[in-house]
């Protein structure tokens, strides 16, 4: 596997023991090149604050792994801007899939990334509506958790 484009509910998995965490370990750890939007930033970020809050997780521990998606942050993950031209796409495909917006920005990044790109790009995600757009542009799709 070579370049992996990183969705928002497959990367929380990294930082939160769920089903898939282990598979998306795997999957990253493998990878060449790690790709993610800019909002995936944000999406992560809220995901694991309010996770932490809804199972009240000690301060410390939120803490820590933020810090530890930080680092991934600074150090593994390629980010994809959100500019113009990915807006235009996401309306595209928002109208065409009837996807949620922040899924259809996922989606947007995805596809113009494979534009770009020398290699195949791999869609890892959670996120059955998401995927199943996805394998109607083409693209590869693996999703960490059971079928």
């Amino acid at each position: 596997m070579s370049i992996v484009y990183v969705d928002s509910s497959a990367l929380v998995k990294r930082y939160r023991n769920e089903v898939g965490s282990g598979r998306v370990s795997e999957l990253l750890q493998r990878a060449e090149q790690l790709l993610i939007a800019r909002l995936t930033m944000v999406e992560v970020s809220s995901a694991l604050v309010r996770r932490a809050r809804a199972t009240g997780m000690e301060v410390n521990n939120l803490r820590t792994t933020l810090a530890a998606f930080d680092e991934d942050l600074a150090r593994s993950f390629d980010l994809i801007e959100l500019d113009e031209l990915v807006m235009e796409r996401a309306v595209g495909v928002a109208r065409q899939y009837g996807l949620r917006g922040a899924d259809a920005i996922q989606l947007a990044c995805v596809l113009l990334a494979r534009n770009q790109m020398p290699s195949e790009i791999i869609l890892l995600s959670s996120d059955t509506e998401l995927n199943a757009a996805a394998l109607l542009e083409g693209l590869k799709v693996e999703n960490p958790e059971p079928m």
